[in-house]
């Protein structure tokens, strides 16, 4: 059934998104929800590296941390010193120590999108360790490298990783993660100028990352069908 779902999803998502479009694609009813809330409005992404559906059926991370972003260096930054996982939309593992760091160049260029120079994002596990997730103190959990970035009026700063992971626990969250974050009213009022002034954020402030899922473009998802129907046929033509 989950299997299903997320095949729901990524067909909602690739029968809605407009062609052409770039950056993150957003519902905005969902929007004007606020701190966790607003993290469904993010649906997905479409750039020149294809079309990415962010998967909302209860698989994610969550942190707490402390941010900030400069107009000067173009730097963004977050920290978050503890780790929270979910798969399935089942318990979990709660809140454990662990370093969660991203670091991003995004140079303000007046969209929503800004102009993405590079980022990375990397966590590890804690002194302690993460027994739920098999990780031993101080074990790199995953390495991400952004290829899109928004900041979004309600939502904060969101960006798409492509990532790898250290430990098979964490598989499900697939090759893409969405970071939804700086919640808190952190990035304040953008009056039209996203990636305009300088901010920083500190206390329990939650940023969560969802995983995200390439969707086939119109081409290759034609081809496969293709390929699907030329094996059928072969099958039934074989002789007895």
């Amino acid at each position: 059934m989950d299997t299903l779902v997320r095949w729901l999803v990524t067909l909602a998502f690739f029968c809605n998104a407009s062609p052409g479009l770039a950056g993150p694609i957003v519902d905005n009813e969902l929007l004007l929800g606020s701190g966790i809330n607003a993290s469904a409005g993010v649906l997905g992404w479409s750039n020149s590296q294809g079309s990415f559906a962010v998967d909302h059926t209860g698989t994610y991370m969550a942190t707490c941390c402390n941010g900030s972003y400069s107009t000067s260096s173009f730097l963004f930054t977050q920290q978050g010193g503890a780790l929270g996982v979910v798969i399935d939309g089942g318990v979990g593992t709660p809140m454990t120590s662990a370093s969660v760091n991203l670091v991003a160049l995004v140079l303000g260029d007046g969209t929503v999108m800004g102009d993405l120079l590079g980022g990375v994002l990397t966590m590890r596990a804690g002194s302690q360790g993460i027994a739920a997730l098999g990780a031993a103190p101080f074990e790199t959990l995953l390495v991400g490298y952004a290829i899109d970035s928004a900041a979004l009026p309600m939502v904060g700063v969101s960006m798409l990783f492509n990532t790898t992971y250290a430990i098979p626990s964490l598989a499900p969250f697939d090759d893409y993660l969405t970071y939804v974050g700086a919640y808190a009213g952190a990035w304040g009022t953008m009056n039209g100028s996203p990636w305009a002034r300088d901010w920083s954020m500190t206390g329990f402030t939650f940023s969560d990352f969802l995983p995200t899922h390439r969707v086939p473009e119109p081409g290759s998802l034609a081809l496969l069908l293709v390929g699907l129907a030329s094996v059928g046929i072969t099958f039934r033509r074989a002789p007895k």
